[in-house]
């Protein structure tokens, strides 16, 4: 058993499956930190779908907002819906066309001008391989809905020799707020589907087969012990973090664990975390701005 506060949170700084614990049982405090975060992303998030959070209602009833929900939840819910309604026609206009990134140069020659063309259409060619534009307007949207922003992940498949791009569901970025900026650690909670976790790491595959299932920790033990669905999700929850050194002579590390598994725990030697964050405004309070 480790402790998150071991090493003043220090994780990076213990090596081997310690220092993977003391990252997992740091992501599980952080997830109860972010808790109220959460609690305003999915009521801006039910508001957008026009379903929002059950517990709105019970809280205060007559509060203008929640009246406004209950118009949303009529049949006149898709001519109410404003929120979604200025949100899309944002996106619409913002995010509709796919993002390049140029390879420019500064008055050199006409053979440098030609290769920065190419590398121009070798690094498009990579996003659009790796499937980050249809992911793009979807972060899009996550960013003007939630704190977390907007989240794509860029990730290596080994196995295929290959760059893979996935959206993050913003509940699953954690970091820590009494941290200053630029932001050096953070990471992911998130359920992951078995079989595809064979699939990337086939090495593992024994050990994840025989990993404990995880659910959605929205849903209650009761409702669990009632309906049994935890034995029925064929999930694991994965926990993933990196910290960055501004050391030249000692990088930074990364670690992907499953409960009693660690998957992968390697040197991290880029400044950044490979989840860039889309923000629609940078936030005032708090380590959000990285």
């Amino acid at each position: 058993m480790s402790d998150a506060g071991d090493n003043g949170g220090r994780w990076w700084e213990s090596e081997g499956d310690a220092g993977v614990a003391q990252a997992r049982d740091l992501l599980t405090m952080l997830h109860s930190l972010h808790g109220q975060r959460r609690l305003y992303d999915d009521l801006y998030t039910g508001l957008y779908e026009a379903q929002p959070p059950f517990w709105l209602i019970q809280m205060r009833a007559g509060a203008p907002i929640v009246q406004a929900a209950s118009i949303m939840n009529s049949y006149t819910k898709a001519r109410a819906n404003i929120i979604r309604r200025c949100v899309d026609t944002a996106a619409a206009m913002l995010a509709k066309n796919p993002a390049e990134i140029r390879c420019q140069t500064d008055g050199a020659s006409w053979k440098l001008q030609k290769r920065a063309r190419q590398q121009t259409k070798f690094v498009n060619g990579i996003l659009e391989e790796c499937g980050f534009h249809p992911i793009q307007q979807r972060c899009f949207v996550d960013a003007c809905l939630t704190r977390s922003g907007g989240l794509p992940k860029f990730w290596i498949d080994k196995r295929n020799m290959r760059i893979r791009c996935d959206r993050i569901h913003p509940g699953s970025f954690l970091w820590n707020d009494y941290e200053s900026p630029p932001l050096r650690n953070g990471g992911l909670r998130y359920l992951e589907s078995r079989s595809v976790l064979m699939d990337r790491y086939p090495e593992k595959a024994d050990e994840i087969r025989h990993a404990p299932p995880g659910t959605n920790p929205q849903l209650t033990h009761i409702y669990r012990r009632m309906f049994g669905n935890e034995l029925l999700a064929d999930q694991v929850e994965v926990s993933e973090m990196w910290h960055l050194t501004e050391d030249d002579e000692k990088p930074g590390r990364h670690i992907l664990a499953i409960p009693n598994v660690t998957i992968e725990d390697e040197e991290w030697e880029f400044d950044f975390i490979p989840v860039p964050r889309l923000m629609w405004a940078e936030a005032d309070r708090g380590n959000c701005n990285s």
